[in-house]
């Protein structure tokens, strides 16, 4: 009986010490980095239909340091496991709202990119020029059946 009690509280105490091991306390720095990361992450996620380009520069600009220190950790192989899964996580987080947030933009510009063609297909400018090369078209149309006679 002892001696399963000794072997469940040794194989606790060696779970508790590669969980510490794995990123139980970590880099100040780096858990800084992700924090401010995931913070930033989080008020776009709200904000970004509203996000206006000095926003966006805003955002980037804010991110430099944080996104620096975090690269820079992996470059140099400084990290953990546990905080190379959380910079992963929170880089792939932010890759997925930016994604986003572009794919918005992209539509909103492609939906009033719409509807200035459609203004300019149905302005009464546009219906006078096609009345013009209907005109011509007909002309060209007379021209050629006078040339070439069937």
């Amino acid at each position: 009986m002892k001696t399963a009690k000794s072997i469940v509280a040794i194989a606790l105490l060696v779970v508790m010490m590669m969980a510490a091991s794995c990123g139980g306390g970590g880099n100040a720095a780096i858990n800084t980095a992700i924090s401010q990361m995931e913070k930033a992450i989080d008020r776009v996620e709200k904000n970004k239909g509203s996000m206006t380009e000095a926003d966006w520069k805003a955002l980037e600009k804010e991110l430099e340091e944080p996104a620096a220190i975090l690269e820079a950790a992996l470059e140099n192989n400084s990290v953990s496991t546990m905080e190379k899964l959380k910079i992963t996580a929170v880089s792939i987080r932010y890759m997925a709202v930016l994604s986003e947030a572009a794919l918005k933009t992209v539509n909103d510009s492609l939906s009033i990119y719409s509807e200035q063609i459609k203004e300019q297909l149905n302005s009464d400018e546009m219906k006078d020029a096609l009345k013009e090369l209907e005109k011509g078209a007909k002309e060209m149309e007379k021209f050629l059946n006078e040339t070439n006679p069937k």
